[in-house]
């Protein structure tokens, strides 16, 4: 996605010729606004990304509700261990709340229905920390080194 705009096309290129080094560009594709589907997760989807209902259908990417690369990126990995652990008759631990994958989870689990809306990750959908720290800087490492240590425990989880 290159520019999201609402601007017909017309006015994007009358603004884009406002900036000298594209008064004379060709442009091969102008924006256009799109709008990306998703479930209503907290009312369709289980903490490990199955469908209400359904042992065997797992959904991934953007469609269970979250924004971004990564993050959809993510929600593929999570789909996929959990239909792996499914096909071997068990299922997957749950993700640890203090990983980002894991606040995802959460908020797609814990919504309030009525009011769902994709969400990315972010530092308000984490647990809070003990304590309160002031510095976003050593928040957001904070924040990392709970979630590290959170991950590495989750993955011998797995292992054991």
């Amino acid at each position: 996605v290159g520019l999201q705009s609402s601007l017909k096309w017309g006015e994007q290129e009358r603004v884009f010729r406002l900036i000298p080094a594209l008064a004379e560009a060709e442009f091969a594709r102008l924006g256009v606004m799109h709008r990306n589907l998703y479930v209503n997760a907290p009312s369709v989807l289980d903490g490990a990304l199955g469908v209400a209902g359904r042992k065997d259908l797992f959904l991934a990417g953007q469609i269970v509700g979250v924004e971004g690369y990564m993050e959809s990126t993510a929600m593929g990995i999570v789909a996929a261990l959990s239909m792996a652990s499914c096909l071997k008759g068990g299922d997957l631990p749950a993700w640890p709340r203090e990983t980002a994958i894991g606040s995802l989870l959460h908020y797609l689990s814990d919504a309030r229905p009525e009011k769902f809306q994709p969400m990315n990750v972010n530092l308000g959908i984490f647990p809070p920390l003990e304590k309160r720290i002031r510095s976003r800087t050593d928040r957001c490492e904070a924040v990392a080194a709970r979630a590290a240590a959170a991950f590495d425990s989750f993955l011998a989880s797995l292992a054991a």
